[in-house]
Formats: C-alpha cells, structure tokens, sequence
C-alpha cells in the first residue's frame, strides 16, 4: 500500500506526464506513427533521414520578449518525406526550393508555436511569465545567396513573411542579413543581423497591452555556428546572440516590461540513425 506522501508525488509524476503529452501531442503522434511501425512507414511516406537529437537553450525568447527565463532542454527530431523537398523539424513542417538555382530559395513553414517550457518547468519563474495561447504560424521566406549557396558562399539576405493561423491571426515581417566569417574544416561561423516588425495582433500576442500598433518591434545580431556540408544553412549548430524589443511603447507593454533584452545561447546535437 502507499502512503500518503507516496501517493501524492505519484499523482504529481502522472500530472506532469500529462501536461507534456498535451503540449507536445502532434510530436508525440508522429513519434507513434515512424515507429510503432518502421517499415510500413518507410514505405508510405518515403521517410528517410531520420536524426534525434537534443537542443539546449539559455532561455526562451521569441521576437524580442524573453517568454521564460531559465535554461531548457527540448528534444529534436527531423526527417525528410516524400522527396528531398520536404522535411519535418522539430516543430516544424517545411518545404523549399530553388527558384533560382543554388541562389534564390523559398521556404515555407508550418510551424507550431509554443510558448511554455518544456523542461524543466521550474514553477515560481514560470509564474512570473504570462502563459499566452499556443497557435500554427505559416512562416514564408525569400533567401538568396551570394554568390551562391554552394560555391564560394559569401552570405545572405532573407525576407521573411508569418501569418498566424489559429490563435491571433497577426502578420509579422523580418529582414536578416548574414555575412561568413571564416570557414574551419567543416564548421562556418556567420555574422548575423535581424530586424522585425509586427502589426497590432502580433504585438498584443508577443508584447501585451500597451504595445505598439505596427511598426518595428525586435532586432537581433550574433554569431551563428553551421556544417552547411551536412545540414541546410537554416539550421545552426551553436548559436550567441543579443536581442532586443525596439520602440518605448512595445518595451513598456504588459509582457515586455522588464523581459525585453538579454544575451541568449543555444546549441543543438543530432545523430542521424537511418
């Protein structure tokens, strides 16, 4: 028989088990669909590619708002299907292409926003945070290499376009500028500029009341770490970075006061097991 005490920390066990599997339940769905049957999978959806990994962040922070301090750790696992156009991303599904060979390409995402820890939860700095509805965001980008993505890659320029789908329904806008540093052996580290801007709905969602109707809102600038010989320039390795929510009104709002600026690191490690 358990006692009590037992009882109770079992029920806490059941409750946070419970809470994860309902955040992260799309992930958990295609996690059972690979492999509960490996290789009927293979054979419907051309799976391939398949990598798990683990990302580590500093904290979470999303166009300029820091939505939870405190260090995370999220499991990673991508695969590619169909054809080598589209993959799945951690939380994302996304397909690109070319429109321009190995210089112009398109992305376009269905990427699913989540705006709570995953773990740890650490409860007395998730309370400080407001909890804001999760949501589908379909992100659009425009990237184009110079001189090309391949040979003699020298940077980029990146336009960006996302439309909220569920929650908001805010439209958000970014321009990035990336330049090469150097290149070592297989790693390529890149100097990185972002600016962003947002109407009222997407900053009501990221910033709160008091924010500013349209305009700028966040700007970022860091260095990025990439293996662009075994994995698309869009994905990073390692990441250092500042950012910041641009305009008194938006810095000042009900969610940004106070959370509106900090250094941030993440790192991600895969293991291709196809």
């Amino acid at each position: 028989m358990l006692n009590s005490e037992q009882s109770f920390i079992k029920l806490k066990v059941i409750k946070k088990a419970y809470v994860i599997m309902k955040k992260n339940t799309i992930l958990i769905l295609l996690l059972m669909i690979i492999f509960q049957s490996y290789s009927w999978a293979l054979d419907s959806f051309l799976i391939r590619d398949i990598n798990l990994g683990l990302q580590y962040s500093s904290l979470i922070e999303n166009r300029g708002v820091i939505i939870y301090r405190d260090f995370q750790l999220d499991p990673i696992i991508d695969f590619k299907f169909i054809n080598e156009n589209w993959e799945f991303v951690g939380d994302a599904i996304s397909f690109k292409n070319f429109l321009i060979s190995d210089q112009l390409m398109v992305r376009s995402r269905l990427v699913a926003i989540h705006n709570g820890p995953f773990f740890p939860v650490n409860t007395t700095i998730k309370n400080k945070f407001p909890l804001r509805k999760q949501s589908f965001e379909w992100s659009n980008r425009l990237e184009y290499y110079f001189p090309t993505y391949h040979q003699n890659y020298i940077g980029e320029l990146a336009l960006e376009y996302d439309r909220d789908l569920i929650t908001y329904h805010g439209n958000y806008a970014a321009v990035e500028g990336q330049l090469k540093l150097f290149t070592f052996k297989l790693l390529e580290p890149n100097l990185f500029v972002t600016l962003g801007a947002g109407d009222m709905k997407n900053n009501n969602y990221y910033y709160g009341k008091g924010s500013h109707r349209f305009g700028i809102t966040d700007f970022s600038t860091g260095v990025n770490l990439q293996i662009p010989e075994f994995v698309d320039r869009f994905y990073t390795l390692a990441k250092f970075y500042y950012f910041k929510v641009l305009g008194n009104q938006n810095q000042n709002a009900q969610f940004a006061i106070n959370q509106n600026a900090s250094f941030a690191f993440s790192l991600t490690l895969t293991k291709d097991i196809d």
